[in-house]
């Protein structure tokens, strides 16, 4: 039987840990809804999948890359420009490093537990 094909197109995990992106990465591979699912691990790393992906279908995006401040604000800013509607998905431990995050223009928050799940409903919900 014959896969079904995508409905959306890539997605973005920006996390430095692996013990979050691997799951992330699985839950969103699965799912079957996304072309592609990508992981950069660093701040070059995401800057180098921002440039390459056309307009990804959404981002999910850890507040933290390298050390305990929130060094991923300047980055989601530029994707918020770039795509002004793209579903940028904040995911920190810390919720006020996702308040910092959705000030910086992520359009949703989640733990990053439960982040692949959330953006899975997010895109099954009717338009």
């Amino acid at each position: 039987m014959e896969r079904a094909k995508p409905k959306f197109g890539p997605v973005l995990i920006v996390e430095d840990r692996q013990e979050f992106w691997r799951p992330l990465r699985a839950e969103l591979g699965t799912s079957g809804l996304f072309d592609q699912v990508a992981i950069a691990q660093n701040l070059v790393e995401a800057e180098l999948w921002f440039e390459a992906l056309e307009c990804p279908a959404a981002v999910l995006m850890d507040a933290c890359l390298s050390g305990e401040k929130p060094d991923t604000l300047d980055l989601t800013r530029k994707m918020r420009e770039a795509y002004g509607n793209l579903i940028i998905i904040a995911m920190s431990r810390d919720t006020s490093f996702r308040r910092q995050q959705l000030q910086a223009g992520c359009s949703h928050e989640s733990s990053k537990e439960n982040a692949a799940r959330y953006l899975i409903n997010l895109m099954q919900e009717p338009a």
